[in-house]
């Protein structure tokens, strides 16, 4: 290959937690929001990450 072959992926979650409780109609009460990262490896050696959230 020419360097674009994935060698690591690696995913995280986390859960923050709210200093006050949010709350809405949809939804509910909110008591922490998660964020998941992904980072990508590549076999060149380079690297990107990505993100998504809730809340």
């Amino acid at each position: 290959m020419n360097g674009t072959e994935i060698k690591e992926v690696e995913t995280r979650l986390f859960r923050v937690p709210l200093r006050e409780v949010m709350t809405d109609a949809k939804h509910g009460a909110h008591t922490h929001f998660e964020l998941v990262t992904v980072t990508l490896r590549l076999a060149d050696g380079s690297e990107g990450t990505g993100y998504t959230y809730t809340g």
